[in-house]
């Protein structure tokens, strides 16, 4: 008869295996599963730049989209990836649109998602020599 090496906490080598093969399974499952939930909501980001809306279709919650993007630095790129080809195409439609009439609709557009070159920019300054005045420069000119 073969004695089996008990390891203090009353597990044997075999029980040890199989655990150790059940929890490799339930590691591929999650990666699985984290793969497909994050193509999923990468392809609708490209569709549309609508975060709830590609974490509906990914069936995730934003914060667990949010966190993976912060402790992530790939999936983040192809976030970002995603999205600046999503605004693209909605620039895109939007000069379409614009150019058909609709200016106000490009105008809110690109605001919203290029605001670092459409948006107006003012800033403030207050001069401690003059206290009480603010001094307001002209809108800074931004090259094209």
């Amino acid at each position: 008869m073969k004695k089996q090496l008990a390891l203090g906490n009353g597990t044997t080598p075999r029980t040890i295996a199989h655990n150790n093969s059940n929890a490799s399974r339930a590691t591929r499952t999650r990666a699985r599963r984290l793969a497909r939930w994050q193509a999923t909501f990468l392809q609708a980001l490209r569709k549309s730049p609508n975060i709830a809306w590609a974490c509906r279709k990914a069936r995730i919650n934003r914060t667990t989209a949010y966190r993976h993007r912060e402790d992530n630095e790939s999936f983040a790129a192809k976030w970002e990836d995603a999205l600046s080809a999503s605004v693209d195409r909605c620039e895109e439609k939007a000069f379409n649109m614009a150019w058909k009439g609709d200016s106000q609709l490009l105008q809110f557009i690109l605001k919203a998602h290029r605001g670092e070159r459409y948006r107006d920019v003012s800033r403030v300054e207050i001069d401690e020599r003059f206290v009480g005045v603010l001094v307001v420069p002209e809108k800074e000119q931004l090259p094209p």
